[in-house]
């Protein structure tokens, strides 16, 4: 058996290897890696493959009872996530997946023609309404990436401001048509013909207009564009397609444009659908916490709506404190001590809007003893004190004091130089440090915080525009691989980026400078003792090392460099639980102590087994 197989992974190769060609590479460990390149592909070999009949898995989590998914005519119902579900098609398309969803749900398709897998994801943007006078109402607020909806006289016009905006019901006449209901202004929505319109001032010119009788109303229906966007298209529309007509503020609210119909796949026509009840805030809604650790939570809120309380359901430990308007404080906040058991918690904030409507935001909270941070980035920035007048000797003394109060051990190890560390210039290319600041340069002022504490960083100001925020010195927005390059060479451990005087939105600008950080990664192909040796003396301090050393385990110098580095934690994944052992007892008598272990079969019928152990930092 064991020849047949041999004699068959040869045939296999063959076969590849006539197929195409074949790179490899021996290193000195005698490992051999190949690299399967195929030929490419002739237009009447695409031509086939494209008219290939392939069997294509469904996929569905959560389809809705009355849903529909039609593939070539072929109706599905009841998809699920095992994949039960097969259709055998030429090459599909997700224009060729069509769905019939209501009840407030929206599709999304996704065609995987590799794999030949076909996933329809169904998402609940809002629940319908019954009738106009139902006892029960659902409403809802619609925003654009311009607006939200306002009628104000006679004109469907909008507003910036969420707490003015209408409230809008749907309510189904039939299984994904919609009537539109203003419940604001108690009119219906309608349309009046099913074409693009232009750019319109006033309602009476418009596709899109408004009835106080439901025998003039018509239905609309809803094309998912995103998990949390849909285009609003007339429900006269056959097939929806982002080429279709849809809700815009058609010529921008900028140039005082209504409501109207523009093509669907316009930025503008992607609507979200808000519950007002369900209130969001301008601050963090998932936090984590150590057991029993001291737990803070700034509340901040909306232009107009304030908390006027917060329901902490079964956790104890926490309370709402008041504004101290005194010091300066306009926020209200959430302070005590997270639970000591670990898990997930929520509590509740109850907000009060202007109009004093009643809102709720669902605050999550995570408590685990694994947090791959225990805080936040902790450290002192020099602005708020020093404005521009830093100095060398200045951050010296700063470091000293951070020291001094046990700061720098509490978790604030971080020195941030905020604006006007560099000469004042506007020349994006010669940005450098300031030298009667800073003589001994950057590198210098980090070894002299080092000496006072080893576990201090140093962290650097930059901008994503022209110049920084004080028109002071160049940002660096074009230059972002340059400048990180002269950063790095400094020693710098963090980089503060503002977003002043910019050129390009803040996805573009944030974006190109998230690539340069990673693009700055660094990859080690060494024995893994002299490159642990050599991180620990660069003054590298991460926060989990990873270790999985061949069956012999690790040697002494891995060890000592790991604990060097100090780690709070180190993962030791071992195919050896004897070696394993062995070098958890040296960690143990290193300043470490073991958490939990958990073996697994990666081998079944051997007596081999994994094992990955969990050692911590003893504090």
């Amino acid at each position: 058996m064991r020849k047949k197989l041999f004699v068959a992974y040869i045939l296999a190769l063959a076969l590849n290897t006539i197929a195409g060609n074949v790179a490899t590479q021996t290193s000195s460990s005698a490992k051999t890696y190949c690299h399967f390149r195929p030929k490419a592909r002739s237009w009447e070999e695409r031509i086939d493959e494209a008219d290939a009949e392939h069997d294509y898995t469904l996929f569905s989590d959560g389809m809705p009872s009355e849903a529909v998914v039609i593939i070539n005519g072929q109706e599905f119902r009841g998809l699920n996530a095992q994949g039960d579900a097969h259709i055998k098609s030429a090459k599909l398309e997700t224009a060729n997946v069509k769905v019939k969803v209501g009840g407030g749900y929206v599709a999304k398709v996704t065609v995987d023609n590799t794999n030949y897998q076909i996933d329809v994801k169904f998402i609940q943007l809002f629940t319908p309404t019954i009738s106009v006078d139902a006892e029960r109402q659902y409403p809802y607020i619609l925003y654009t990436p311009a607006a939200f909806v306002k009628k104000t006289e006679e004109n469907l016009s909008h507003t910036t401001h969420r707490s003015k905006a209408d409230k809008f019901i749907f309510i189904e006449k039939t299984y994904g048509q919609y009537y539109i209901y203003d419940q604001t202004a108690n009119c219906y929505i309608y349309y009046t013909i099913a074409q693009n319109g232009g750019n319109a001032k006033t309602t009476t010119n418009s596709h899109v207009r408004y009835t106080a009788h439901a025998d003039v109303a018509n239905t609309w229906q809803l094309l998912c564009l995103s998990d949390e966007t849909i285009a609003i298209v007339p429900g006269s529309v056959a097939d929806p397609s982002t080429s279709s007509p849809a809700w815009n503020f058609t010529g921008g609210i900028e140039d005082g444009s209504i409501l109207n119909l523009w093509t669907a796949s316009d930025a503008n026509s992607a609507w979200e659908i808000i519950d007002p009840a369900a209130a969001s805030m301008p601050c963090a809604s998932l936090m984590y916490a150590l057991p029993g650790a001291q737990y803070l939570h700034k509340l901040t809120t909306h232009e107009g709506e304030t908390v006027s309380s917060v329901d902490f359901g079964s956790i104890s430990t926490l309370s709402l404190k008041e504004d101290r308007i005194e010091t300066g404080n306009k926020y209200k906040y959430v302070a005590g001590v997270a639970p000591k058991a670990e898990g997930e918690y929520a509590y509740t904030v109850n907000l009060v809007g202007a109009d004093g409507e009643e809102k709720q935001a669902k605050i999550r909270l995570v408590v685990s003893s694994h947090l791959q941070s225990a805080t936040p980035m902790m450290g002192w920035l020099t602005w708020n004190w020093f404005a521009r007048a830093i100095s060398h000797d200045k951050m010296v003394e700063i470091a000293k004091g951070m020291e001094r109060y046990g700061l720098i051990d509490a978790g604030f190890n971080t020195i941030v130089l905020d604006d006007a560390w560099a000469t004042q210039e506007s020349d994006k290319a010669k940005l450098t440090y300031d030298p009667t600041k800073f003589p001994e340069g950057i590198s210098g002022l980090k070894t002299a915080l080092k000496a006072i504490n080893r576990k201090l960083k140093i962290g650097i100001y930059s901008d994503a525009g022209s110049m920084t925020c004080e028109n002071y010195q160049p940002g660096s927005y074009g230059f972002e691989n340059q400048h990180l390059a002269l950063f790095d060479s400094w020693g710098v451990d963090m980089l503060k980026y503002d977003y002043c005087n910019s050129e390009a939105s803040t996805k573009v600008s944030y974006t190109r400078m998230g690539e340069a950080v990673a693009a700055k990664s660094r990859f080690f192909c060494a024995d893994a003792g002299q490159a642990a040796t050599q991180l620990a003396a660069e003054g590298l301090h991460p926060d989990i090392v990873m270790l999985d050393p061949p069956r012999k385990g690790c040697d002494e110098a891995t060890l000592s460099a790991v604990v060097r580095m100090a780690p709070r934690r180190v993962v030791y994944v071992s195919c050896n639980p004897a070696t394993a052992a062995r070098d958890a007892a040296w960690l143990e008598q290193n300043g470490y102590h073991a958490e939990k272990v958990q073996p697994m079969d990666l081998f079944p019928r051997t007596k081999h087994c994994e094992c990955v152990l969990l050692m911590s930092k003893v504090q």
